[in-house]
């Protein structure tokens, strides 16, 4: 997202560049918001935002939780979700993931054995009823 603004920001001021710009933060900033949305309980949520959910017009909390638990390597997709499967079906994400390494050498965390001392026993984290799900999500 940066090299792309930078590069707006560089380009002679125009109503395209002001529309485009405009655009393209206020979709990036709405999709940290839906994704954020998957991390709170059904409970918290608005009807309108659970009914989105059901939709799958955005991501349910069960299906993004499948990103959080072992071994946390699917449902790349934080807006609705809706290329998760066919993103997983083409094996798009593990050819990323090896392209990532093969420029950078660092290895994505989901290859590593995960600590499963922090994963801890709560079975239903990201399940849509669970009294565990945290309004401010998981810790990082």
């Amino acid at each position: 997202a940066i090299p792309f603004l930078m590069l707006f920001a560089a380009l002679p001021i125009s109503s395209f560049n002001d529309v485009f710009l405009a655009s393209f933060i206020a979709f990036v900033v709405l999709s940290q918001q839906f994704h954020r949305l998957s991390h709170f309980k059904r409970s918290q949520l608005s009807p309108l935002v659970v009914a989105l959910q059901d939709a799958g017009l955005l991501v349910s909390i069960t299906e993004h939780g499948a990103h959080h638990r072992v071994p946390f390597n699917r449902n790349y997709c934080i807006v609705s979700g809706l290329w998760n499967q066919p993103l997983t079906v083409a094996g798009f994400f593990p050819a990323l993931e090896n392209a990532i390494v093969a420029l950078t050498g660092v290895e994505p965390r989901c290859w590593a054995e995960p600590d499963y001392d922090w994963i801890g026993d709560s079975p239903g984290y990201y399940e849509d009823d669970a009294d565990e799900v945290m309004a401010e999500g998981p810790p990082s």
